[in-house]
């Protein structure tokens, strides 16, 4: 390949991986801000890679070899004189040739049937991709949401990739001017008008992101109508171009398969009049060619329309969606699961969605206005519903959340106009029945969870009886509380009784405080007693002891216990005290000076 070639091939090749990465970063960016535009744009950008990477792929031949017949075996004059061994290693090898000698012509079949069929090959596949890319952009086509986020960097991006487009698109012009290779010199041009076609889309999606951040207007739904356009635009055109290519059979010598873009800057050479003659060979100058033209444009519109038309029978119904379908204005019984659906263009069919998963709410009593505390003097809403009880003489205010899905999407569309006037109706008719026959002091102290969970099982059972295609989830007892005009009277006669229980519970309270610590007392004291009786019992029994003691020691020593005992009643009797002994004939030696206790003690 020489060098002007390979150049050629290389800036084809950069333009397809500029928008292979022009399509992830788009997708990027639209991941981070949900704006749909960027979705579409992104999309779009694929559109060349998908159409003409096909055509590059299959545009390669497969080479293919004669493959010589392998040798027949001949008598060797010398055979007799050679070995069995080399007559079997001889035969192997011709049967191993004559077995590789197949295989490469099954192969070499299979390549020249690639190489007759590759044309059609590239058209076919070409023509798949771009159905699923039509596929995935008329399903984001239907995602537009109003919750989304924008930001200055992105114009700035938008910038540098205009400045990038407008580069690659100069280079790919000036390589085209010295490309020979047919082949390559219409690819590049195929190229250049794909990119011109991204531009534009570029500068459109640029000025509606600066008008929203500038704040002047949200354009994001004409934006999508634009894109749209586009988008068919170029479909039907690269259609067309196709079909012509495949008639001419230059889809991979010469395939012209750019999209006219007369309105975009620098789409020189470009235009739909230089598109037809180049198709047809025609020159749109002449005057027979206008009226040509004038009569083609007719069928060319009628033709998108057709398209357009054609492709509002293509349904989208969401994970936690699922779809009724009217026919012809009847109701079908073939409901739609989540997933892509065929139906007949609109209007012969009209196409409904509901969402079957999300729990919805009713509530039953006042409509909340805002989030607050259900305090029995303060307003809750607007229409408060009150109830009139058993006794007719007392009003109550009950507020109820009934939490409920749609099982069955047939029975909830076939069965009312509306289902969920039905369920509150049934449910505002089911809390008169419950508190009809009751008065306030039992409502207001009634069990909330079984009183809850027995208002949901009959209200389930009444609501079957429509068949409306309602599953209740749950029931929420949220409120019971007086009329709010007698809100403040009623809450002082509770708040006095519960001074009066709290008072009742204090006085029990000190009541048992009292037993309590008078039976503290009296075991104390009943503890004290048994403690100085056992005391008493037990110095008795030490005294009955020691007498005994006393007795046994009389018998056995009674001089020496006498006078031992003689002497303990004297110290007993005098102590410590100083004897003063005064008499005649008294003798000094004979007199003991000091205390009685030791005098026992020593003796």
């Amino acid at each position: 390949m020489d060098k002007k070639k390979r150049t050629g091939f290389i800036s084809l090749i950069v333009c397809l991986a500029v928008s292979v990465a022009l399509a992830i970063g788009f997708e990027v960016m639209y991941s981070m801000t949900r704006y749909l535009p960027l979705c579409l744009f992104a999309i779009l950008c694929l559109m060349p890679t998908v159409t003409y990477a096909p055509i590059l792929l299959f545009r390669f031949r497969i080479p293919v070899k004669d493959v010589p017949t392998a040798p027949e075996a001949h008598e060797d004059p010398g055979g007799e004189d050679k070995d069995d061994d080399n007559k079997k290693s001889k035969k192997k090898k011709r049967r191993n040739a004559s077995i590789s000698g197949k295989l490469r012509r099954v192969l070499n079949a299979l390549a020249r049937f690639y190489n007759r069929h590759r044309s059609r090959a590239a058209v076919i596949v070409a023509i798949g991709a771009s159905i699923a890319l039509h596929v995935r952009f008329f399903i984001m086509l239907r995602r537009m949401t109003s919750l989304y986020t924008l930001n200055y960097v992105f114009l700035v991006a938008m910038l540098a990739i205009f400045i990038v487009l407008i580069s690659i698109e100069k280079w790919c012009a000036h390589t085209a001017d010295d490309e020979s290779d047919e082949f390559l010199r219409a690819m590049n041009r195929n190229v250049r008008s794909s990119l011109i076609l991204i531009r534009t889309a570029l500068i459109l999606v640029a000025v509606a992101i600066a008008l929203k951040l500038v704040g002047i207007y949200d354009a994001q739904s004409i934006l999508r109508i634009v894109l749209a356009v586009i988008w068919y635009y170029a479909s039907v055109f690269t259609l067309i171009s196709l079909a012509v290519a495949v008639i001419k059979k230059n889809v991979l010598t010469a395939p012209a398969l750019h999209v006219p873009t007369p309105f975009s800057i620098g789409s020189r050479g470009f235009g739909l009049i230089s598109y037809l003659e180049e198709n047809t060979g025609i020159t749109m100058r002449s005057l027979w060619s206008i009226h040509m033209v004038r009569k083609l444009i007719p069928y060319t519109l009628a033709a998108i329309a057709i398209v357009l038309w054609l492709s509002t029978g293509i349904v989208q119904v969401e994970s936690y969606e699922r779809a009724v379908v009217y026919r012809f204005g009847h109701l079908s019984e073939n409901t739609l699961d989540a997933g892509i659906h065929l139906t007949l263009p609109w209007p012969l069919d009209k196409v409904v969605k509901h969402n079957t998963e999300t729990v919805k709410k009713m509530v039953i009593g006042y409509k909340s206005v805002e989030d607050g505390d259900n305090t029995w003097s303060g307003e809750h809403g607007t229409s408060e519903y009150r109830l009139l009880l058993g006794s007719i003489d007392e009003l109550v205010s009950i507020n109820l959340r009934i939490e409920y899905k749609i099982s069955d999407v047939y029975k909830y569309v076939k069965s009312s106009a509306a289902p969920d006037k039905i369920l509150e109706a049934e449910t505002y008719h089911l809390v008169t029945d419950e508190t009809i026959h009751t008065d306030l002091d039992t409502l207001l102290s009634i069990d909330r969870s079984a009183f809850a969970s027995s208002f949901r099982t009959e209200l389930s059972e009444r609501i079957a009886e429509y068949d409306t295609g309602i599953e209740i989830v749950s029931v929420v007892l949220e409120s019971i509380h007086p009329p709010i005009d007698v809100a403040d009277v009623y809450q002082g006669i509770v708040s006095a009784e519960i001074q009066a229980e709290k008072l009742i519970l204090d006085a029990e309270a000190y009541a048992a405080k009292t037993v309590t610590n008078a039976e503290a007392q009296s075991y104390r004291d009943v503890s004290a007693a048994n403690a100085e009786n056992h005391s008493k019992i037990a110095a008795a029994q030490s005294a009955v002891a020691e007498f005994m003691a006393g007795v046994e020691a009389d018998k056995a020593h009674p001089d020496s216990y006498r006078y031992y005992k003689y002497m303990s009643a004297i110290t007993k009797a005098y102590g410590s005290a100083r004897l003063v002994i005064v008499g005649d004939g008294i003798d000094s030696s004979n007199i003991y000076f000091g205390s009685l206790d030791k005098l026992g003690t020593n003796q």
